[in-house]
């Protein structure tokens, strides 16, 4: 979305990171103006904005409906499906499990799914699927999507499914991007914990950083009032139309998160602190910057790391990953080296 990528270039570059002048105040003022004007130009019928610095929300703020029929305004406190955006909670719950020697991201991943055995394409004959390789989209195997569009088979049987189908390209050879591997990571993890994912998710992220408004099931935010409907915009017929909310839970542990921007200011702050979050360390610091190292060159100037999207923008790093699903995208941005980030979710 073009909108997207217009608000990292807005952070990055003199007219917000390094401009003398106007005060904090009058910039955030000038970025409101700035994005609701992209929000028409796109055809956006509604968002949601927080920018974290310094390890302070400094800004959030609604834009647009959440509800066109209805006029619902949307508000900092309106939930989104973050879609993609939920990989890197997953490689963080890995980096958990890492931490308390339950895995390593080196550990082939039939140690914890004995049935997940991918038929790669490597000359190697010894060479086997890890965790890092799951998490950094370079099986080979591509993206699998038929599997869990209609949300009527179960988490092991997509697995199991998978393991049927042919490689892409070689193994580690390039990046393709696949849903499935990430599921297969959070199933790992399932095991290695000892509990379902989604609780798993709950107890060890959402709770501590007071993620209250936040859930990996699709019927509890299709419960909660604040929910945005989702849309997509009609080129022929120049409007709106209503999208159903795609079921996510059968891939949850890839992009099956529902939240709002209060809640992913939190995420936002637990990442620039380097895995600490209000003086207590949730994820080591260590692991943390091993799921923003490079795994895999996507294209030029671009890599990925184990849920992250790693690129300069006018020569600021940037860790980041959009997503996109049914009615709803998402952008979630990180300038570790100007502690600032943001969280950007549309309907």
């Amino acid at each position: 979305m073009p909108c997207l990528a217009f608000l990292a270039v807005s952070f990055s570059t003199q007219a917000y990171a390094q401009e003398v002048g106007p005060t904090l105040e009058q910039r955030l003022e000038r970025l409101t103006q700035d994005m609701e004007s992209q929000r028409l130009d796109f055809h956006i019928p509604g968002m949601a904005l927080a920018v974290v610095q310094g390890n302070k929300l400094i800004y959030s703020h609604g834009f647009g409906m959440a509800d066109l029929e209805e006029q619902t305004p949307v508000t900092p406190e309106t939930i989104f499906a973050i879609g993609s955006t939920s990989k890197a909670f997953t490689s963080a719950l890995v980096g958990m499990m890492v931490d308390e020697g339950k895995m390593s991201w080196d550990a082939p991943v039939t140690e914890y799914l004995p049935y997940f055995s991918l038929p790669i394409d490597s000359d190697d004959e010894n060479a086997e699927v890890i965790m890092r390789d799951l998490l950094a989209h370079r099986t080979g195997f591509t993206r699998m999507g038929i599997l869990w569009a209609g949300n009527q088979t179960s988490r092991e049987e997509i697995l199991r499914t998978a393991t049927l189908a042919q490689p892409w390209t070689g193994f580690r050879k390039k990046f393709f991007y696949n849903n499935v591997t990430f599921l297969a990571a959070g199933e790992a993890t399932s095991v290695a914990a000892g509990i379902p994912w989604d609780d798993l998710l709950e107890q060890r992220l959402f709770k501590p950083l007071q993620m209250t408004s936040s859930s990996s099931v699709t019927a509890m935010a299709q419960a909660d009032p604040r929910l945005s409907l989702g849309y997509s915009w009609e080129e022929e017929t120049q409007d709106w139309k209503a999208l159903p909310m795609r079921q996510m839970d059968s891939i949850a542990a890839a992009g099956g998160i529902n939240s709002n921007v209060l809640d992913m200011a939190q995420w936002v702050r637990f990442q620039l602190g380097h895995g600490s979050f209000e003086g207590n360390e949730l994820l080591s610091e260590e692991q943390l910057k091993a799921t923003w190292e490079k795994q895999m060159d996507m294209g030029p100037g671009m890599g990925y790391g184990m849920g992250w999207m790693l690129h300069e923008v006018s020569g600021h790093r940037v860790v980041e990953h959009g997503g996109n699903i049914d009615g709803y995208a998402a952008e979630v941005a990180l300038f570790p080296d100007s502690d600032l980030g943001f969280v950007l979710l549309t309907n």
